[in-house]
């Protein structure tokens, strides 16, 4: 393989699994100059679509090669260095600004977080005890019935994963 069909199959995996998400966020997560990230992009073209807002371009996998479905979870758990989060250098998109200092950090430190419609929606703890978890949540704001229920869904498969109690 050509060094430019590796950038292209690099570039058109990592869009695959991170996007939308910009040229700029692939070259952070990889470490490649943004020269040979393009030269990725241009070979994946025809596997990429891109919408631009607010003057950033974002690329994500052509529709007519994803798989159209849509999660039944409304809501997740994610923990602390989920690539959720480590593998964008501009997570605004999800991360509203004015909170990220809550969810990162000055020592590069991530708390887990909870995604909600996949925006980051506050932050959780836990403690694990002999015989249950205890969890602590940090929310940024009310979370409506149906996230409520997902929520709950969600710490029941964590409970059953630890094998423990959950109590929060």
């Amino acid at each position: 393989m050509h060094n430019e069909e590796a950038l292209g199959l690099l570039a058109l995996r990592y869009f695959q699994s991170h996007g939308p998400a910009t040229e700029q966020d692939l070259a952070w997560w990889c470490g490649l100059t943004l020269t040979d990230v393009r030269t990725g992009i241009e070979n994946a073209k025809n596997n990429l679509e891109h919408f631009v807002f607010e003057g950033k371009t974002y690329w994500f996998e052509n529709s007519e090669n994803a798989l159209n479905s849509t999660p039944e979870q409304e809501v997740f758990l994610l923990a602390g260095f989920d690539e959720y989060l480590m593998g964008y250098k501009d997570r605004s998109l999800f991360l509203n600004p004015a909170r990220a200092s809550e969810v990162c950090t000055k020592n590069g430190i991530f708390k887990s977080v909870i995604l909600v419609d996949g925006k980051v929606a506050g932050t959780w703890q836990r403690t694990v005890k002999k015989d249950q978890v205890e969890v602590q949540f940090n929310l940024f704001q009310a979370l409506n019935a149906g996230h409520k229920e997902a929520l709950e869904q969600e710490l029941a498969r964590f409970g059953g994963f630890l094998g423990k109690t959950l109590k929060y």
